[in-house]
């Protein structure tokens, strides 16, 4: 009897029992995994790191990343626990602090809007960033509302040609297409304590033709173009703490408050709907949330991998540096561990960007180490039985099946019997793709001429392992703590079983 397993593409999955998760054999899950990803949408294959983008000279937290572009000019928009904005070309690698003297309340938001970036750390007047303008590229916005009350929140957006701000539970809205007129007779102005409710709005995100208003435990939602016609409806009995814990991403509106739900449009009527949690599989991850630290919350759209990347402040940590990515073609997350201290997190030029305590950006998804660091990985099946879980059984024959144009370099090991305080079977798995230089191990340099080996002579793309003895299950492990190290597995195939 053969079993042969070629989508591994499950993804974590911890929400299950050891004995139940085995069950599953058409679509693998992962009862454990670290710093790798699925590939291909079948396969599993080693995450990259990251690379140094940017480094602020000093020893600042950043605290905010944004990218402005404006037809030819982009910039990174960077902000610091210290109260100082930084702008960085990105054809220059020019750095530019903007302003210096924020107030230092640790947090900050950033809104797209004519051109230009809001940016607003809920305490100062917020300001609007135009790089285009060489002589004044900051201005003020005039954030007082028409009720006399001046504008100082964190939920901010740009919809209907308008600019909307939130503080306590006021929503106000700038005159059309002005960021500096919130006064304009019939034209800006302010919605408060909409249907009863004096909570705090929280965050606020544009959705098909409606603006999401969230507040902590209620969603809901503004239709209408002008003051004479905008009307607030409640939607849902949820919503979120932190205002950059919403992201719209696939026609999808993503939110965070503990779990992972979603806004989609469905059916021929177009109703929208908010879907069940879908971060249930990793509940022992979102079980670590720390609620008061929600304004840390960073919620990266990467749609070239088909990813929404979270950084969700944890309780056991002060950093974001553990990222839960949610692959959500595959409806399937992973997790992903970055050595440094990371702080915050945005998008540039297509890709994940994170920025640290000690004032430096780093470009994601990039480079066979992390800045220099090996990229440490794990990866653990489930327990598979074969279809008889009381019965022991002795597996002849097990092949990894191998990506050969990867480099499959790894540490692999097994556990049994439902056991997983004991490892067993260790052995090392190298198999090298020819066109790859391979890395000198003795010499930690580049390997040469006279090195102890330097080209792969041959390729296999089935890799044998051995597991030994009498077993009723057995679950296959990987790992991976060198630069060298690496996998991308394809498959799982076990043949000629011998049953006791």
């Amino acid at each position: 009897m053969s079993f042969y397993f070629y989508d591994l593409s499950g993804g974590l999955n911890n929400a299950e029992s050891k004995t139940n998760l085995g069950l599953n054999t058409k679509k693998i899950p992962w009862a454990e995994g670290e710093n790798v990803e699925i590939y291909q949408n079948k396969g599993i294959i080693r995450q990259n790191g990251n690379m140094l983008l940017c480094d602020l000279g000093k020893e600042a937290s950043i605290i905010g990343i944004f990218e402005y572009q404006k037809k030819t000019s982009r910039h990174m928009l960077i902000y610091t626990a210290q109260g100082e904005l930084y702008a960085l070309n990105y054809l220059t690698d020019e750095l530019t602090c903007l302003k210096s003297d924020f107030a230092r309340c640790g947090k900050v938001a950033f809104c797209n809007f004519l051109g230009g970036v809001v940016v607003t750390n809920g305490v100062d007047e917020p300001v609007f960033i135009d790089m285009s303008d060489k002589n004044e590229p900051l201005k003020g916005t005039n954030a007082t509302g028409a009720d006399g009350q001046k504008i100082r929140g964190l939920a901010i957006c740009a919809y209907g040609g308008r600019l909307w701000a939130a503080s306590g539970s006021t929503l106000y809205y700038s005159a059309l297409g002005k960021y500096d007129d919130w006064q304009a007779a019939n034209d800006a102005g302010y919605i408060s304590n909409f249907h009863s409710d004096y909570s705090e709005i929280t965050a606020l995100c544009g959705y098909r033709e409606y603006l999401a208003i969230y507040k902590s435990k209620q969603i809901y939602f503004l239709s209408g173009t002008s003051d004479n016609d905008f009307s607030v409806q409640s939607f849902a009995d949820c919503g979120v703490d932190g205002h950059n814990a919403v992201l719209t991403v696939n026609n999808k509106q993503y939110f965070f408050n503990g779990g992972v739900y979603n806004l989609a449009q469905v059916g021929e009527l177009g109703q929208i709907v908010v879907s069940s949690n879908i971060a249930n599989p990793i509940k022992q991850l979102t079980d670590t949330y720390k609620k008061k630290d929600a304004a840390k919350i960073c919620i990266v759209p990467y749609e070239e991998k088909n990813q929404i990347w979270f950084f969700i402040p944890q309780k056991n940590s002060v950093n974001l540096s553990t990222v839960w990515i949610y692959d959500f073609l595959n409806n399937a997350w992973f997790v992903r561990k970055i050595p440094q201290n990371i702080m915050c997190a945005g998008k540039f030029n297509s890709k994940p960007v994170t920025g640290s305590a000690d004032g430096k950006v780093y470009i994601e998804d990039i480079s066979n180490s992390f800045n220099g660091e090996p990229i440490v990985f794990s990866w653990k099946s489930p327990f598979f039985t074969f279809n008889t879980p009381s019965r022991k059984k002795v597996v002849d024959k097990f092949e990894f099946v191998l990506d050969d144009t990867y480099d499959n370099v790894f540490q692999f090991c097994t556990q049994k019997n439902y056991e997983e305080l004991k490892t067993y079977d260790g052995q090392s798995i190298k198999t090298y793709n020819p066109i790859n230089l391979l890395w000198d191990d003795d010499t930690t340099v580049w390997a040469g001429d006279n090195a102890g080996y330097c080209w792969s002579k041959s390729i296999d793309c089935r890799e044998r392992a051995l597991i030994s003895d009498k077993n009723s299950s057995v679950q296959i492990c990987i790992s991976g703590d060198k630069i060298t190290h690496s996998c991308c597995i394809i498959g799982l195939e076990f043949d000629e079983f011998d049953y006791y």
